[in-house]
Parts: C-alpha cells; sequence; structure tokens
C-alpha cells in the first residue's frame, strides 16, 4: 500500500510554537515567526526583509529555543529553516 505523506527526513521531531524572536541583522533588528522548532533547529517566517545565511536571533529571557547563531539549512518563499551553531 502506498502512503501520500512524503518520506520524513527529519533527525528530531518537531514542536510547534508559534513565538515571536528578534533576528539581528547588523546593526539591524527585525521581528520574526518562529512556527515550530526541534533540537537542533527551527523554522522562520519572515516577511519584508531578506535573511543571510548566517544569522543571530534573540529569544526573549526564558525563551522556548536558544539565542545564538543559525544557518539557513532550506528556504521555501516566506518560510525558512535555520540549525543553531553557537551560544
Amino acid at each position: 500500500m502506498l502512503s501520500s505523506e512524503p518520506e520524513e527526513k527529519r533527525q528530531s521531531s518537531r514542536r510547534r510554537l508559534g513565538r515571536l524572536a528578534v533576528l539581528k541583522l547588523g546593526n539591524a533588528q527585525h521581528y520574526c515567526l518562529v512556527t515550530d522548532i526541534s533540537e537542533g533547529g527551527l523554522r522562520l517566517h519572515v516577511n519584508g526583509f531578506n535573511v543571510p545565511d548566517d544569522f543571530v536571533l534573540v529569544f526573549p529571557e526564558g525563551g522556548p529555543a536558544q539565542s545564538g547563531n543559525y544557518k539557513v539549512a532550506w528556504r521555501n518563499g516566506l518560510d525558512l529553516g535555520a540549525k543553531f551553531i553557537s551560544p
């Protein structure tokens, strides 16, 4: 029997989130929506600005994920996936 679901390629499961974070781009700061997180990364929804391949993401104190340096793993329209690199 064939499944219509695409094959899961993630190494760890994702949790839905829906929280704001600050994306730092040099001297500029932009808000973005973190739609879900996993053990090693997250998914962002951005609107109105371009995100470079490497960036700093800051969560509010006690946020659901780790603030620090991230690297883009994939892009799809206004969404992107990023891997945590270092604090």
